[in-house]
């Protein structure tokens, strides 16, 4: 992967300080759990708060479907501390509904749905498991991420955000690094607290629909760091030729507004075959080392 950025440098095994967990929020879905590691000498007091997607968990990121590593490590290895979250319902964040009221009604999707979703291979082959030509996808591990698949809520976005920064108001700097619906929820808490957001790296995003100027001026303050896999044309209704589009808008109207945004779609840089896990596709480490560089070279102490 030669044409994604990397300056490699040596890295040891990360000294951890502590692990601490807490919550913001109680009722359901509208509840966040946050687990950091705390590295006994980071190289910037920004810890990287990792957000997962729809569906999903924290674990998106503490697992690699046996490929040797996964980008909590990777992170921890190059420096960074991290601040893993379960959101909406998911994992650890699966706490009572309101008192005097129903539980809030969940979906939980098929094989066939995450097949597609997650753009492993052409919908009429999740049977056969047949994945896109050249995936980079683990297929043969696919019941492991299956396996991680949750429930999932309808949730309010703003609601979500603004119980982030309650989550983050301890720390004095963060980089979000958001996957997925897990970005809207980044973008939420972002504009409250621009000052204390360092970075913010989107993986395959679902971006906001609309953004107000203000918020807009607020979001431009940050650098922003795009990732986009491959396939993203041959879904058979559009969806993910959709949130393409409209992500690159998004990084374009930041732009515009003066951040400083990087767009990588991996395709466009020779690499070709990522679904939308890039975090467990079997590249999902130098992806990583892409991330890092950015990181490095965008984040100050």
């Amino acid at each position: 992967m030669d044409s994604l950025p990397t300056d490699d440098p040596a890295e040891e095994e990360p000294v951890i300080a502590a692990v601490e967990s807490w919550y913001a929020g109680t009722t359901l879905p509208n509840v966040i759990y946050a687990q950091r590691h705390r590295l006994a000498h980071p190289r910037t007091e920004a810890p990287v708060v990792l957000i997962h997607g729809g569906g999903l968990t924290g674990a998106s990121f503490e697992s690699d479907l046996g490929a040797g590593s996964h980008w909590q490590n990777d992170l921890l290895r190059a420096g960074f501390s991290t601040v893993n979250l379960d959101w909406g319902g998911a994992g650890r964040a699966a706490i009572r509904p309101a008192p005097g009221s129903d539980a809030p009604e969940a979906r939980i999707r098929t094989e066939a749905e995450l097949w597609s979703i997650f753009r492993i291979g052409p919908a009429a082959e999740h049977r056969r498991r047949a994945a896109y030509p050249g995936s980079r996808f683990p297929v043969a591990r696919l019941d492991r991420l299956l396996a991680q698949a949750v429930p999932r809520y309808d949730t309010d976005a703003s609601k979500l955000g603004a119980l982030l920064t309650e989550a983050l108001h301890a720390i004095d700097s963060v980089v979000l690094l958001s996957h997925s619906a897990g970005s809207q929820v980044a973008f939420e808490a972002a504009a409250r607290i621009p000052a204390k957001v360092a970075g913010h790296v989107l993986v395959e995003p679902t971006v906001p629909s609309r953004l107000k100027e203000e918020e807009l001026a607020r979001l431009a303050r940050m650098p922003h760091l795009f990732l986009w896999g491959d396939n993203v044309e041959e879904d058979g209704d559009g969806h993910w030729a959709r949130l393409f589009r409209a992500s690159r808008a998004c990084a374009e109207r930041l732009a515009n507004a003066g951040a400083d945004v990087t767009w990588i779609h991996l395709p466009e840089r020779g690499v070709r075959g990522n679904s939308h896990m890039l975090m467990l596709d079997d590249n999902a480490g130098q992806i990583a080392d892409a991330i890092i560089s950015w990181l490095r070279h965008v984040i100050t102490a």
